[in-house]
């Protein structure tokens, strides 16, 4: 607070603060998942692409282990978007019980529903990540 700046313009000053700062992380978080919808997406298409011109050309060496590879890396890239998209939905439900939670300010419960599901949509997030890794993992030691 700095002189001459009554204490209520520097509760307003930072209220604006926190909700510019609560607008970004929500837009960060909504970007997050839009990423990991996208690359682990993008993956399962490539993938799918890979598949199909191995099980086509009847000269590729080892076909039964990179149809076996790019299946097995297929389900990873699904299980993360499948992830991805569930984050969004848990991201949605938290936001709708947080303002559930300030039109009726004496209801804990949806508070605390909306930290469950936060938390949820955050381990969503992560576990989508580790997938794509294991995907990519799971096709890297097919080439080792």
């Amino acid at each position: 607070m700095t002189e001459g700046e009554t204490l209520e313009e520097w509760r307003a000053q930072i209220s604006r603060r926190a909700e510019a700062l609560e607008s970004a992380a929500v837009d960060a978080g909504a970007q997050a998942m839009k990423a990991l919808l996208l690359i682990n997406g993008g993956a399962s298409v490539a993938i799918l692409g890979f598949l199909a011109s191995t099980i086509s050309d009847s000269t590729t060496p080892h076909k039964a282990r990179l149809t076996y590879a790019f299946v097995h890396s297929l389900a990873w890239f699904g299980g993360g978007a499948g992830l991805a998209v569930g984050a969004s939905c848990l991201a949605y439900l938290c936001n709708s019980f947080y303002a559930r939670g300030l039109i009726d300010l004496s209801s804990k419960w949806d508070w605390r529903m909306g930290r469950y599901t936060n938390w949820a949509a955050i381990g969503f997030g992560l576990a989508s990540l580790a997938a794509f890794w294991a995907g990519l993992w799971s096709i890297y030691q097919t080439y080792l």
